[in-house]
């Protein structure tokens, strides 16, 4: 029985390419840290705040699970066409936590409560146009 072993070269042209990560699946194990991490990595020109019923932002390294006080087994997934609305549902339904999206207006930190209906890739673009025109100032 005769085996044959084909190896295939590529030129860095002619690579498969991978489509890019697009979407961030929240999980009820991921940690607090770890979501705001990735969604930096998704958005880099947003944050992500959870945030107490006082308005206080959460801090730590707890679950979603822990943050929620009850194990939720509910998963969601964050793209950049997610509206900021439907993100604060997801959060408030899957977790029972509030969350708080700012974006960056080119000099501080500002929160995205007047436009809710943007989606998150149009907050981010926004967030880099307005860095880049505090770039060349």
């Amino acid at each position: 029985m005769l085996r044959f072993l084909f190896i295939v070269q590529f030129t860095n042209a002619s690579l498969p390419r991978l489509p890019a990560m697009t979407a961030l699946e929240v999980y009820p194990h991921m940690t607090l840290t770890m979501l705001q991490q990735h969604f930096t990595d998704h958005f880099p020109n947003l944050q992500l705040e959870l945030v107490r019923s006082d308005g206080t932002p959460v801090a730590g390294s707890k679950t979603m699970d822990e943050l929620a006080g009850y194990p939720t087994h509910c998963c969601f997934v964050i793209d950049g066409d997610m509206p900021v609305a439907e993100l604060e549902a997801n959060f408030r339904t899957c977790f029972g936590v509030a969350v708080r999206v700012n974006r960056w207006t080119g000099y501080a930190w500002h929160d995205t409560d007047e436009a809710r209906q943007w989606t998150l890739d149009h907050h981010n673009r926004q967030a880099k146009k307005s860095r880049r025109h505090t770039l060349l100032q």
